[in-house]
């Protein structure tokens, strides 16, 4: 039987010090799954997005003076990544309005055993492939149906009412 491959993203910021105790969770998932299911494990690739940072790429025209936005399918993993990690950063759509902003991702755990083109040219296809939109968008499709999944569950307080319905109630 051949081996099930499975990509998990998850978006959010995320510290060195995080880092740590994601991978210390996921290999405790995967040794829980072990005693259940034997051999027969998918294997996965655990990737952080991180959408809120302040860094920002331009291309700069000499003889005009100008910045203009990076191509759409830019990828930056040397230099102003980690030496010691496997990240980078991908500019996966066009600015319609001001200035694009890249996404940074971080690969904490990888079982399938990607190249790093492979995944940055994963994540760069599955940017074209939200429904809600016709070009591509700056987060992975499976990463944005998660958040609004678990967008309204945010809003809830503690008693499972949002904001709204307490003002009514009051």
């Amino acid at each position: 039987m051949d081996s099930v491959k499975l990509s998990v993203w998850r978006k959010r910021s995320v510290s060195r010090r995080s880092q740590y105790r994601i991978i210390i969770k996921t290999k405790t998932i995967i040794a829980s799954l072990k005693l259940n299911y034997n051999d027969q494990l998918p294997k996965i690739c655990f990737v952080v997005v991180k959408k809120r940072h302040n860094t920002r790429f331009f291309t700069w025209d000499k003889q005009t003076n100008q910045t203009n936005n990076i191509q759409p399918g830019t990828v930056i993993d040397t230099d102003i990544v980690s030496p010691n990690g496997f990240d980078f950063y991908l500019n996966s759509h066009a600015a319609i309005q001001g200035t694009s902003r890249p996404m940074f991702y971080q690969v904490l755990y990888d079982e399938i055993g990607f190249t790093s083109d492979d995944i940055q040219q994963l994540t760069y296809y599955l940017c074209h492939t939200d429904v809600r939109c016709t070009k591509a968008v700056s987060v992975r499709a499976p990463v944005h149906y998660a958040t609004l999944c678990v967008s309204p569950g945010l809003k809830l307080d503690y008693e499972g009412q949002t904001a709204n319905e307490q003002r009514i109630l009051i």
